[in-house]
Parts: structure tokens; sequence; C-alpha cells
């Protein structure tokens, strides 16, 4: 029995994750983590065994995770959070450098600064937003942070609307208006891509993605592959464009890990979420390629998503 530890099951990212595991493969033995305790949170009712833990940057994190592997006897660990991925990645702890499949430290340290990363971008031919600085500019922009998840600190500035941002923290972009699309990816343990899947974002909600489209477009597809040409990342990642109105394309950011909308595209993908099972066992031989792959995706599928109740009864009724 392979079991496998889910960080952050607090989140409906990895409320989705249990559940594709689950489909994939009923025989996995899921250990989940957060810093709720049990019963305060629905992941920890979903996973077979599950373990309350401090915060991500908190110093003794990395040594709390390890604790929790050597006990459960976990055979792989799926960070779920940035910071986690982040801390476990610079840990270089030999206990979780082989049930991990995440960036080296340095990888992930170029993609979190956005703004490097949106330079990075430039530097390789793809486009991004128009960079801006401060004062009376006569096109509406966003300030974002440099460091971030998702739409989080993102504030607008109107046209010739005065302003100023902290470059040390901040960063300011050419607002866009456009469709909004995310490309799901999963590569191999080398970062070369298996599947690499665009879907629209139809509705958000409170950052989240709740209703999707999945989407044969070979512009984001042959994008993303220009993206992952710069960027080797194994296992999960995601990259977010925007289109605007003359249907041309624009990278926001690249995020290295499983999305939160993500589950859409392991719905949709035939034999992707078993693969990424077959890369954790660590397989280096994993059959098909990301032409093949894409043959087998339900292309044109609309995913929408709902609430789900769980309860834990606390004591006897008085």
């Amino acid at each position: 029995m392979r079991k496998i530890l889910i960080t952050s099951v607090g989140t409906a990212t990895s409320v989705g994750l249990i559940k594709a595991l689950r489909k994939a493969d009923p025989d996995l033995y899921l250990i989940g983590t957060d810093i709720n305790q049990y019963g305060y949170t629905a992941g920890s009712m979903l996973a077979d065994e599950y373990y309350q833990t401090v915060y991500a940057d908190h110093p003794d994190y990395v040594a709390g995770i390890c604790d929790i592997v050597k006990k459960t006897g976990a055979d792989f660990v799926i960070p779920v959070n940035d910071t986690e991925i982040e801390r476990i990645a610079q840990s270089g702890d030999a206990l979780l450098a082989n049930r991990i499949m995440v960036p080296d430290d340095s990888t992930i340290a170029r993609v979190r600064d956005k703004y490097l990363c949106m330079l990075e971008m430039q530097k390789n031919g793809i486009p991004t937003p128009f960079q801006c600085g401060g004062g009376d500019i006569q096109i509406k922009r966003i300030i974002r942070d440099r460091i971030g998840v998702g739409s989080k600190g993102i504030e607008f500035v109107e046209k010739g609307q005065a302003c100023s941002f902290d470059p040390r923290k901040q960063f300011m972009q050419e607002y866009i208006e456009g469709q909004e699309y995310t490309v799901d990816i999963l590569s191999d343990r080398e970062g070369i891509p298996l599947y690499i899947i665009p879907r629209k974002r139809l509705e958000v909600k409170a950052g989240v993605s709740t209703k999707m489209e999945i989407e044969r477009n070979e512009a984001l597809i042959e994008l993303a592959k220009r993206v992952l040409a710069v960027y080797q990342i194994p296992g999960f990642s995601n990259i977010q464009f925007i289109e605007d109105r003359s249907k041309d394309y624009y990278f926001i950011e690249i995020n290295p890990r499983f999305g939160g909308g993500s589950i859409a595209s392991l719905l949709a993908a035939e034999g992707m979420a078993e693969t990424f099972i077959e890369l954790m066992k660590r397989r280096r031989d994993i059959q098909g390629n990301l032409d093949e792959n894409l043959k087998r995706v339900k292309w044109n599928t609309v995913i929408t998503r709902y609430y789900e109740e769980v309860m834990k009864e606390n004591g006897e009724n008085g």
C-alpha cells in the first residue's frame, strides 16, 4: 500500500487532489496535514490519517513534516502551499529528498518573485503586460505584490490617477482586460511536459475558479512549452495567461504546484492522475508522450464546482 502525505488539506486545492487520487487509485493511503485541528477542516476527515502542523514559515515546520514521515512511513510528500514548497526545497533534507517532486530552490526563487519572473519571460521573447513606473500614466494599471498568491494584494489604478508603490515589495503593470486562462501541466521528474492542458476560467469567486472549460488552444500550448523551456519544473505546475481583445496572449505568472482548479484537468484528462501516481513511485520510464497524451483529453468539457459538507461530532448531545 502506497502512503501519500498531502499538506494544507484545509484548502480546496488539496481536497481536489485527494478526490482525484482516490478516484485514480482507491488503494492509496492518504495522510493529511494542516494548521487546523482534526475536524475543523473538511480535508482532515477525507484523509486516512491526519496530523496538525505549525505554519509553514515556523522554524520547526520541516522537522515536523519529517517526524510525520518517520511515524507514518509515508512514501511520498506532496506540499501544496507555496511557502511549504519553498521551505521543503530549501531544507535539502535527505529524508524528504527522495519523497518529493518539486523544483530546486533556485528555480522556486526565480518564479516566486513575480517581477523577476516577468523580466525573465520578456528576455525570452514571451509576451507580458507592459511594466509601468509610478506617477500619472494614461492607461489603467494594476499594482501587484512581487511575492504573493493569486489575486491577493492586487490594487487597480485608473487611467490618469497618480500613484506610487514600493518596488522592493511591489511592481506595476498595464491592466489588460480579457479572458483569463490557466494552463495545467504535469511533467516528468526531469521537467519534460507529459500533459499541457489549457482551461478557460469562466467564473471566479474569491480568487478560486468555480466554472472552467477545457480548451485545446494550440497557441497557449506552444506558449506554455516556451515557458517550460525556461523553467524545468517536475510534477504539477500551472501557468496563467490573459487574452486581450486582439486575441493576443500575455504571460501572468507560473506556479510550481498543483493549482486551485487543476482538478478540472485531472477529471478531463484520461490517465493524468494515474501518470502522476506512477511518477510518485519514482518511475522514470513513463509511457506515452505529450502529443499522445493530449489525444486522450476530453476537450471542450465544462467543469463546475459545488460545496459539500462533512460533520465531526464533539461529544454527546446534552
